[in-house]
């Protein structure tokens, strides 16, 4: 068994520190890699909970020095895993100051950061229902962040309460395969139901759930009789997780829009709600994925974009979607990929997205449409 060694905070630290780890394969005994595990209670558990599953005992260290991290894979190289520390001083207590286990390679007898389940959302809030973009599901090999939350306006899917209150919501088409059943939590919330020829999103159907029941009486010129009525709940809104108030709230949608000139943010359930991003373009010679209708941002921090935020939001400010993250570069710098929020409302029924307020009969004109057609899909309503 090799033997896991934790990295004493010196005082004054302030630089950049990097570890690997190798894969089990490659482990010997005698062997040493340096973990780290945050501060907070989570950070301690899951350092816990590893080394208890790896056989080796815990130890901590402790330093007056807290740690703020995020990783991100290394595509190049998928037998390890790049963690990036920075340190910064407390004042006033003491904290356990190990950063962030880094075996995520150990699939064998640890569990990665996409696994189902296993790993909690920074924010609790994005893995409980009902679904809204930045929200956590969980799919076959791992977990993604919910992109957007649409709704048919053809009457005919409008017939019925169940019809009325179910919704379809946008991910990554890397996420899951076509009928793969994706979760939230331990709760089957619905199937992969189309994905993109040529773009990285795909559309998964959100069964409602029931809701109460009543009676509708009435009579005409004879005796009365009653039929009962179940209604349903929506268990996706169109609502965003972003910041109010100095923490992340489940606020209303606005829109779409295109990218502005200015800087704006991704959602993901991983990192949070990081309004980093500037666009700039593809030219010849740089990386991209493999599908097509790709745009792209960069940050000036590191690792502002993580596993498990596939599928997320792009978002302004002022909560209009941009597009629905594909992937972010390959060496872990800051530059995120995203299919515009304008090609995914094209692909569906190729309109451009109607109002968010229901309903929207066939026919009307699209107020956020330039030639005024009507739209195949919308945002869904802010509530159930």
């Amino acid at each position: 068994m090799p033997q896991f060694v934790s990295k004493q905070c010196d005082a004054g630290q302030a630089a950049d520190h990097f570890s690997l780890a190798t894969t089990p394969t490659k482990v010997k005994v005698g062997d040493s890699i340096v973990l780290c595990v945050d501060g907070s209670k989570d950070g301690y558990m899951a350092h816990h909970s590893l080394l208890s599953t790896l056989g080796t005992p815990p130890s901590l260290s402790m330093c007056e020095w807290a740690s703020r991290t995020t990783t991100s894979p290394d595509p190049d190289n998928p037998e390890r895993t790049r963690s990036l520390m920075k340190t910064r001083p407390l004042q006033k207590k003491h904290v356990a100051a190990l950063a962030f286990a880094i075996i995520a390679p150990l699939a064998s007898s640890v569990a990665t950061a996409q696994t189902p389940g296993v790993v909690a959302p920074r924010n609790p809030d994005r893995a409980v229902l009902p679904v809204i973009s930045g929200s956590k599901v969980s799919v076959p090999f791992g977990s993604c962040t919910v992109g957007a939350v649409l709704v048919p306006t053809s009457i005919f899917h409008r017939l019925t309460p169940y019809q009325r209150a179910t919704r379809w919501i946008v991910l990554a088409k890397h996420c899951a395969p076509l009928y793969a059943t994706i979760h939230v939590g331990t709760a089957a919330i619905g199937n992969v139901v189309w994905q993109s020829a040529t773009s990285d999103i795909e559309l998964v159907r959100v069964s409602p759930q029931p809701g109460p029941s009543s009676l509708y009486c009435a009579s005409h010129g004879s005796a009365a009789f009653c039929n009962p009525i179940q209604s349903y709940i929506p268990r996706a809104n169109n609502q965003v997780f972003m910041p109010r108030a100095g923490r992340e709230a489940r606020l209303p949608v606005i829109g779409w829009s295109n990218a502005p000139d200015g800087q704006f943010c991704t959602s993901g359930w991983r990192t949070g709600v990081r309004c980093v991003w500037q666009g700039f373009s593809l030219t010849t010679g740089i990386w991209r994925p493999s599908y097509e209708h790709i745009s792209s941002a960069h940050a000036s921090e590191l690792n502002s974009i993580d596993n498990g935020d596939s599928g997320g939001p792009v978002v302004t400010y002022d909560k209009h979607l941009i597009g629905i993250v594909s992937s972010g570069e390959p060496n872990g710098r800051s530059i995120v990929y995203y299919t515009p929020m304008q090609q995914v409302l094209h692909e569906l029924y190729s309109y451009s997205l109607a109002p968010a307020d229901l309903p929207t009969a066939a026919g009307e004109d699209n107020p956020l449409s330039s030639g005024g057609e009507n739209a195949g899909w919308e945002l869904a309503p802010t509530d159930g």
